[in-house]
């Protein structure tokens, strides 16, 4: 501290064991009323954060220094671009491991063997993604051969399969509702219906594995990315792609493959 700055100091009240500490108020205040008022003041130009909720995430994770629940995965997929993890609405993780399905309920902590692929098939489970809300039992699955099949944790003997694509394995799969994109080593993404067995639509225009699909809050729209960098935005209600194709300006590229969106 500096003669003036030791000066000002003591006129404020300030040159004691809290010297420019403003966190906590002294005893006694000194000076004149005015003094007081403007001491005042500048403690609350350093307000203290609010206690944070007992509730909050944040606080719960920075308080662990291990995790909640550990489960064991063997056989769980190692490709950086398979999903295979998912939670469902009613707090069940379903795992992959291999050609096998298994999930937890997270309430109870009942383990369930939901889904396997057929031994005859040399075929490993790539992506699964649990349905919404609207169909929260629901669970579909794509194999690294490109089969796509789905399965109801309320009723595992049903399930529906579709046949598989000659041009590579699944990437990325999301739900809308009854409706849920798949995307197609091919390039295409496959739109299907879980009240049909038949496909219901197909998009094409990647030239590379689309990796990642995402529907929009609203439904009316759906992005997709590939293993080249590639982004397409398609308007679904006209089956017309908005960003991305061969159009000049239209095309969002990256330097990398687009696998979350």
């Amino acid at each position: 501290m500096s003669p003036r700055t030791n000066r000002l100091a003591k006129v404020w009240g300030l040159a004691d064991n809290r010297i420019l500490k403003f966190s906590e108020m002294p005893s006694s205040i000194p000076g004149t009323k005015m003094q007081s008022l403007l001491r005042l003041s500048a403690l609350d130009l350093f307000p203290s954060p609010p206690p944070r909720q007992a509730t909050s995430a944040t606080t719960n994770l920075a308080q662990r220094s291990k995790a909640v629940i550990v489960l064991d995965g063997p056989d769980i997929a190692t490709d950086p671009f398979a999903y295979p993890l998912s939670w469902s609405t009613k707090n069940c993780l379903a795992v992959t491991f291999g050609a096998c399905v298994y999930y937890q309920n997270l309430d109870t902590r009942k383990t369930v063997r939901l889904w396997a692929t057929p031994e005859d098939r040399l075929d490993e489970l790539h992506s699964i993604q649990w349905a919404g809300i609207a169909q929260p039992d629901l669970l579909a699955l794509g194999t690294t051969s490109g089969r796509v099949s789905l399965c109801d944790a309320g009723a595992p003997q049903k399930t529906m399969t579709w046949p598989q694509d000659l041009w590579g394995g699944v990437g990325g799969i999301d739900w809308l509702d009854h409706v849920f994109a798949v995307g197609r080593g091919s390039g295409r993404i496959s739109l299907f219906d879980c009240r049909v067995k038949e496909g219901v639509k197909t998009l094409s225009a990647h030239k590379a594995k689309v990796l990642g699909v995402r529907w929009g809050h609203n439904g009316n729209y759906l992005a997709s990315g590939d293993k080249d960098g590639t982004v397409s935005v398609w308007d679904a209600r006209a089956d017309k792609i908005l960003v991305g194709g061969s159009r000049k300006g239209k095309k969002m590229k990256h330097k990398g493959p687009v696998k979350v969106l």
